[in-house]
């Protein structure tokens, strides 16, 4: 089970998008990588798993949130304790997330999971605790404003090779100390336990002994995909590579995300709009208890279709 597998397994837990490594990037400046991803983040999902903060609208010009610079037109958000809701311990230490109905992380494997393709699994040893913006609407707005000089500046001055619908723009987070995900692929036709079952564990961060450990581990994201009309056709490119380090790719880690399934939907319904921009509360809404995947392209824009009283696109 690869990245983008293990974030699709989770996201019917309505938590926002599952981050595979949860980890910030450690060439960060200290300051920024203690604290991890933060609200006003906008930065891509490469295909290793991980969100790669760009520039933060919340922090002025010069700020080490915005190391790389800032778009043409950027004025920072001000933005105050009163405008962000958070909750310590929103998971408790010890929680277990996993698209398996079970919690029991000792009977994971040995109980097995009956017909199960692909499980996954998320630990945190010490909880984690969630910060969200109260009122999104002006992170929108904004969004809707800058999105063509945002990603200019990603594409043309930073030279950061990223597809139309890739820029996310952070407004929640829930992050932990320390993390321990499990996923098993069942390779054959046989329940799981048979002879091709593939079992994968990969945790978080590493650390020496005595060092401290920070709540920078963000696992899961909440926020905006912006995605922008191409000027030579009316079809947004497929996510080709993400340059930030020399070893991480943008791939479907982006392109699966359901909210630029809906982006698609909105810029086809519409000739004359250029951009479009969804909320991952938007998908995350219509999402049912029964549901263990996602619904697929059709069923989800005709639930938004139904929830929207046929507002939508």
């Amino acid at each position: 089970m690869d990245a983008t597998e293990y974030s699709l397994a989770l996201m019917p837990k309505r938590y926002g998008y599952p981050v595979y490594l949860p980890s910030p990037p450690t060439d960060l400046p200290e300051d920024i990588w203690r604290s991890g991803t933060q609200i006003g983040d906008v930065g891509v999902l490469c295909s290793d798993g991980s969100f790669d903060p760009i520039f933060n609208i919340c922090r002025p010009e010069g700020h080490p949130a915005n190391q790389f610079g800032v778009p043409r037109g950027f004025v920072a958000l001000a933005l105050g304790p009163k405008n962000i809701k958070a909750q310590a311990l929103f998971h408790p230490p010890g929680a277990v997330i996993s698209n398996w109905s079970r919690s029991s992380c000792v009977t994971f494997v040995d109980e097995g999971l009956g017909n199960w393709k692909e499980t996954a699994l998320l630990h945190l040893p010490h909880g984690a605790s969630t910060q969200d913006l109260r009122n999104s609407q002006t992170f929108r707005d904004v969004a809707f404003k800058h999105a063509r000089n945002w990603y200019s500046f990603v594409q043309d001055n930073l030279q950061r090779i990223v597809g139309n619908s890739d820029l996310y723009l952070v407004t929640g987070v829930t992050k932990s100390k320390s993390w321990s995900i499990r996923t098993v692929e069942n390779l054959s036709d046989e329940p799981l336990g048979g002879v091709n079952m593939e079992s994968t564990i990969v945790s978080g961060p590493y650390h020496r002994p005595g060092e401290e450990l920070w709540e920078n581990q963000t696992v899961f994201i909440r926020g905006f995909k912006i995605s922008v009309r191409s000027s030579s056709s009316g079809v947004l490119p497929e996510i080709v590579d993400c340059e930030v380090t020399e070893d991480k790719n943008l791939s479907e880690q982006s392109n699966s995300h359901p909210s630029n399934v809906i982006n698609q939907h909105i810029l086809d319904s519409d000739p004359t709009a250029m951009v479009a921009v969804t909320h991952d509360e938007e998908w995350t809404a219509v999402l049912e208890e029964t549901d263990l995947q996602v619904p697929d392209r059709e069923d989800l824009i005709r639930r938004i279709y139904e929830r929207s009283n046929g507002m939508f696109g």
